[in-house]
C-alpha cells in the first residue's frame, strides 16, 4: 500500500494525506462504477403525487404518476424558496446532506397486474472526467431545471433497466447482466429484487437555468467534448432508481407509453454553491473517486 510519503502531487494537504491511502478501497455501499471521478447520494422518497412541478406547476393532478426523491418539499407548487426550507432525504454515507436541497423525479411504472410500482430508493451520482477537452468541471447554473428524455440508444442517456438492490447502484447489468431497454421480473429472494432505472442528462451546459422545452439548454459531449452551442462542462448527473417491485415483465410507463422509448427523469437542481463548487473541485477536478464519502476520500 503506498505510503503518505509516495504522494508527491495533490490540491491540498489532506488529499496528500488521504487519497492515496484510501484511493483503492470500496466503500461500504458501492463504487460509482463509472470509472470517473466524482460522488454519489443515496435517495430515500420524498413524495408521490400526480403533479409535475416543471410542466405543469401549480396543476394536482395535472400530470401522470410520479415517484419524488430528495427534498420533501415536493408539490405541485413548490418552488425554489419551498425548496430551501425543505427536509432532504438525499444524503452521503455520513447523513450530510452537504448543501444539496435538489428535487429528482421520475416517472412511475404500471405492472401488470393494474397497480404502480412506487418509490424504494434511488442515487444521485455526480461524476465527470477533470480537464476534458482541456476545461475544468463547471457547476450548474444555480436554479437548473432539466427533463432528460431516453434517447432509445442507451448511447447518451445511458438509460437501461436491469435489476438492483436496496442501496448504490448495485444492478444485474454491472454485475455482467445485460441491460433491457424495458423491465424485467427480478428475482425476489436475490440481494438484487427490484425493478432498477438508470439515465443520465446532459453534461454541456450553454449557461441557461432553463429552456422552452426543458430539453435543449444541456446537450451530450461527442468525442470532442462539448459543441460551440453549450460549451460549457457541467457534471453528469445520473440517477438509478429503484422501483419497489420485483414485477417488471409487462410493464408500462404510467402515462401508458413503451418504457424502451417514454422514460425520462426531471431535476430541480439546487446546492449551495460554495459546498457544490467544493465537491467539485475536490472530487472531479481533483480526480478523486469520493463515491458516498467525500470525508474520507477527500477530506470534506
Amino acid at each position: 500500500m503506498m505510503t503518505r510519503n509516495m504522494a508527491i502531487i495533490a490540491i491540498t494537504a489532506t488529499i496528500i494525506a488521504l487519497a492515496p491511502i484510501f484511493a483503492g478501497r470500496a466503500d461500504a455501499q458501492e463504487s460509482s462504477s463509472t470509472g470517473a471521478s466524482g460522488w454519489f447520494q443515496d435517495c430515500r422518497p420524498a413524495a408521490v403525487g400526480e403533479y409535475d412541478p416543471i410542466l405543469a406547476f401549480g396543476q394536482p393532478g395535472g400530470s401522470h404518476m410520479h415517484n419524488f426523491y430528495g427534498n420533501e418539499a415536493a408539490s405541485p407548487f413548490v418552488d425554489r424558496a419551498a425548496l430551501s426550507t425543505g427536509v432532504q432525504t438525499c444524503s452521503f454515507g455520513d447523513g450530510r446532506a452537504f448543501g444539496n436541497r435538489s428535487l429528482y423525479w421520475v416517472e412511475d411504472l404500471k405492472l401488470r397486474n393494474g397497480q404502480f410500482a412506487g418509490p424504494r430508493r434511488a442515487t444521485a451520482y455526480y461524476s465527470g472526467t477533470p480537464r476534458q477537452a482541456g476545461e475544468l468541471i463547471h457547476p450548474f447554473p444555480s436554479d437548473l431545471n432539466a427533463i432528460v428524455r431516453d434517447d432509445n440508444v442507451m448511447a447518451n442517456t445511458k438509460m437501461f433497466f436491469a435489476c438492483g438492490g436496496t442501496l448504490g447502484d448495485g444492478n444485474s447489468a454491472q454485475d455482467g447482466g445485460t441491460k433491457w431497454d424495458r423491465p424485467h421480473d427480478c428475482d425476489p429472494k436475490s440481494k438484487q429484487p427490484y425493478v432498477f432505472a438508470n439515465i443520465q442528462f446532459g453534461s454541456c451546459s450553454n449557461s441557461m437555468v432553463d429552456s422552452e422545452d426543458h430539453v435543449s439548454h444541456l446537450a451530450f459531449p461527442t468525442e470532442s467534448g462539448c459543441p460551440e452551442s453549450h460549451p460549457f462542462d457541467v457534471p453528469k448527473l445520473r440517477l438509478g432508481v429503484r422501483y419497489n417491485t420485483w414485477m417488471g415483465e409487462g410493464a408500462v410507463m404510467a402515462d401508458g407509453d413503451d418504457p424502451a422509448t417514454g422514460y425520462h427523469a426531471d431535476v430541480m437542481h439546487m446546492f449551495d454553491p460554495g459546498q457544490f463548487q467544493l465537491l467539485i473541485d475536490r472530487c472531479i477536478n481533483a480526480g478523486i473517486t469520493c463515491n458516498n464519502n467525500p470525508a474520507k476520500r477527500a477530506g470534506i
